[in-house]
């Protein structure tokens, strides 16, 4: 396994799961810290780049699972499988995250209360450790029970644990011709009820977004007419298109001030709340609850946001700016007072350096003692990530 020193650090680029194994033993023997597809605050440590495992182990689309490396890019994988008519529905906010990043990140998208998280879409993972072990958890098939499922304890574990270097994934039907509804709204409680009644109804919908009417302006409409929009993306057989748009509409009238088929210009907007191009913004989101997006809509004020009604994730993008520590904080607050927690994004390290973690999240005594006997299990020496908090 080539590990090259360079300047302060050290780097290598595994092209096998035990040439990431045997770079992990390494570090381990002389002490260094390991970032995973990041630099780190270290005078010395081992920098991983994954992109070598890229490749395809197998697809079985009548099985509806395939088994990738961790390394390959989610887009790459959209267009692979887009080929032979399937779909993972894994979404992510940064374009040229791999597969692992996705995972171990926890990414959110707007399809997200359709498809369901990663961990629902994982079915099995190899990883390895900081001692050199290669694990390998969960199944390549869509039912599995023996045992504990450790393949939904590395996803979203933010590579503290293990390194993902392996896994199965379940995949759904891509539908080619998608629709999307514009439902705009005078009052935000309205445009909830709407996004209740869909919910409730088990309406076919992929995707549920409501939009503030600034960044609506910003994406999709000419006039700021309406304070509130809901965006609602059908996909499903051509033969059953048309019913749907008729239920959605139907359950939707009475309380929408307008509706509007906008499916000519969906691509841009799906886009656009998926991978936003914001690298001169701060990316915040707030994961509530489901049912307090409301209360915490109304809490921040007016703005550019929008929010994955389905799962409780709101989004807003805020400018650098003398003001920005201190809005972060304050969205935080919110979000903790309604049970929440709030994530950080920052490409340019700038609101971490001024103290401002990416995850902060609240914990009950019983959930921090299983976080640290995990930690101390799976990397006691703390190497893993170092200041990506479990």
């Amino acid at each position: 396994m080539p590990i090259i020193q360079e300047t302060g650090s050290w780097y290598a680029a595994p092209a096998t799961a035990l040439q990431v194994a045997q770079a992990l033993a390494w570090a381990r023997t002389r002490a260094m810290p390991v970032g995973i597809h990041q630099s780190l605050d270290f005078p010395q440590y081992l920098y991983l780049d994954l992109s070598k495992l890229n490749q395809v182990v197998s697809c079985s689309p009548e099985d509806r699972v395939v088994t990738v490396e961790a390394g390959i890019k989610r887009l790459e994988l959209d267009r692979y499988l887009a080929n032979l008519g399937q779909q993972v529905g894994l979404e992510s906010h940064n374009p040229e995250a791999t597969l692992g990043m996705v995972l171990a990140g926890d990414h959110w998208g707007p399809r997200r209360g359709h498809f369901g998280g990663a961990r629902d879409l994982v079915l099995g993972a190899q990883v390895a450790c900081i001692d050199g072990t290669l694990i390998q958890s969960g199944s390549k098939v869509l039912r599995n029970t023996a045992g504990y499922d450790l393949a939904n304890l590395w996803t979203g574990s933010r590579g503290t644990l293990a390194v993902i270097t392996q896994v199965s994934l379940r995949l759904s039907p891509l539908w080619t011709n998608p629709r999307t509804l514009l439902l705009s709204f005078r009052l935000l409680d309205r445009a909830i009820q709407v996004a209740e009644r869909l919910i409730k109804a088990r309406v076919n919908v992929q995707g549920l977004e409501l939009l503030s009417g600034a960044l609506a302006k910003a994406l999709i409409v000419e006039k700021d007419e309406a304070l509130w929009y809901v965006a609602v993306r059908i996909e499903n057989q051509a033969s059953l298109m048309e019913g749907e748009i008729g239920s959605i509409r139907e359950l939707c009238a009475p309380l929408a001030d307008c509706i509007e088929d906008i499916s000519v210009q969906q691509t841009a907007l799906w886009q656009a709340l998926t991978c936003p191009n914001t690298t001169e913004q701060v990316r915040v989101e707030a994961v509530l609850p489901v049912g307090y997006v409301q209360e915490y809509c109304e809490a921040v004020g007016p703005g550019a946001m929008h929010s994955h009604l389905a799962c409780g994730m709101v989004i807003r993008h805020i400018e650098r700016g003398p003001d920005l520590l201190k809005t972060i904080r304050s969205l935080r607050r919110i979000a903790a007072r309604l049970g929440g927690s709030l994530r950080v994004y920052d490409p340019s390290g700038t609101t971490r350096a001024e103290g401002i973690k990416r995850w902060q999240v609240k914990m009950n005594t019983l959930q921090e003692l299983l976080s640290q006997r995990l930690k101390d299990q799976f990397d006691p020496s703390r190497l893993l990530n170092p200041g990506e908090e479990l």
